[in-house]
């Protein structure tokens, strides 16, 4: 699980065009690499980031996380609201996709 940082994004914006984003990145680029992880919240309810890191790796692979202590849960759920994510991609972030990578958190 990676955190979507300022590292992050200045690694992906040398391959982050728009066009270099809809195609399939070649073998052991860093693109592929960074398509691999999965990347947390905290600290990155910026829309403009969101939306670049929905576009890098989808929806799918954002999973919901904070600061804490530093940034309370309340703090980041309220600043991802106002991300432009779907309610459906929220669902994901807020829960379903962190069920899909790690089942034993599923309720019975």
């Amino acid at each position: 699980l990676a955190r979507l940082s300022a590292d992050a994004s200045l690694r992906m914006r040398n391959e982050a065009s728009a066009e270099s984003l809809a195609k399939t990145p070649e073998l052991n680029s860093r693109l592929h690499h960074l398509r691999r992880f999965y990347y947390d919240t905290a600290a990155s309810t910026n829309p403009v980031i969101i939306e670049a890191l929905k576009r890098m790796v989808g929806s799918s692979q954002i999973l919901f996380g904070t600061d804490f202590p530093f940034v309370t849960a309340s703090a980041i759920a309220a600043g991802m609201r106002n991300t432009g994510l779907t309610a459906q991609e929220m669902a994901g972030v807020d829960r379903l996709n962190a069920e899909r990578i790690y089942p034993y958190l599923k309720a019975n």
